[in-house]
C-alpha cells in the first residue's frame, strides 16, 4: 500500500500557483481503476477491506434519477427533506463515505459531525440531536436502540426528517 503524509491545511489553502497534473483517460479507459480503499467497522465480523472503483461512483448520480415506484417517494427526496444531518460514521467508513457523497455532495445536505475524541454513545448522540441543530441522524443501530429507551432521548429523534440505523440490524 503507497502511504503519503497529508501536507498542513495552511498548506493546502495557499492560494499560490500551483502545478497541473492533466488526467488524459476516458471513462471507459478508467472505469475499473481504483479509486477508494475503506474498510468496515467489524461490528458483523472481522474489519473487512472495502474497495470502490470509478464505475462505483457513476451510481451515485443515476440513483438520483430513480423515479417513485408503486407510490413509494424516492430515498433521495426523503433525504433532501433533511438541511443538517448529524453522522457518527467516520469518513473511512463505507457508511461514512456514503453519506458524503450522497447527502452532502449529490444532494446538499450539511453533514455534522461529532469530536473525533468522543467515541459514539446514544448520551452524546443526544446531545448532538438536540444542540447542534440537526434534522436527520446515521448511526450504529446500538445507538439508535438505547436512544429509545429513554423518553427525553426519544423525543430528540422525533424531530428527525429520517433515521439511519447503519451497519447492523436495529431492534426495539
Amino acid at each position: 500500500m503507497r502511504a503519503m503524509t497529508v501536507p498542513p491545511l495552511s498548506e493546502l489553502l495557499d492560494s499560490s500557483t500551483i502545478d497541473t497534473y492533466p488526467y488524459t483517460k476516458s471513462f471507459e479507459d478508467a472505469r475499473q481503476d481504483e479509486c477508494l480503499v475503506l474498510h468496515t467497522t467489524g461490528s458483523t465480523g472481522l474489519p473487512k477491506p472495502i474497495v470502490w472503483k470509478n464505475g462505483m461512483l457513476t451510481t451515485y448520480e443515476a440513483w438520483r434519477l430513480v423515479p417513485p415506484v408503486d407510490g413509494y417517494m424516492p430515498t433521495t427526496e426523503i433525504y433532501q427533506q433533511a438541511t443538517r444531518a448529524y453522522t457518527s460514521m467516520p469518513l473511512f467508513h463505507t457508511s461514512g463515505i456514503n453519506a458524503a457523497i450522497t447527502w452532502a455532495l449529490c444532494l446538499g445536505v450539511t453533514l455534522v459531525y461529532g469530536d473525533p475524541h468522543v467515541p459514539p454513545n446514544a448520551a452524546y448522540v443526544a446531545q448532538m440531536h438536540q444542540f447542534s441543530g440537526v434534522n436527520a441522524t446515521m448511526g450504529a443501530p446500538s445507538i439508535y436502540e438505547e436512544l429509545s429507551s429513554r423518553q427525553e432521548w426519544l423525543e430528540g429523534l422525533k424531530r428527525m426528517h429520517y433515521v439511519v440505523a447503519s451497519g447492523g440490524e436495529l431492534w426495539y
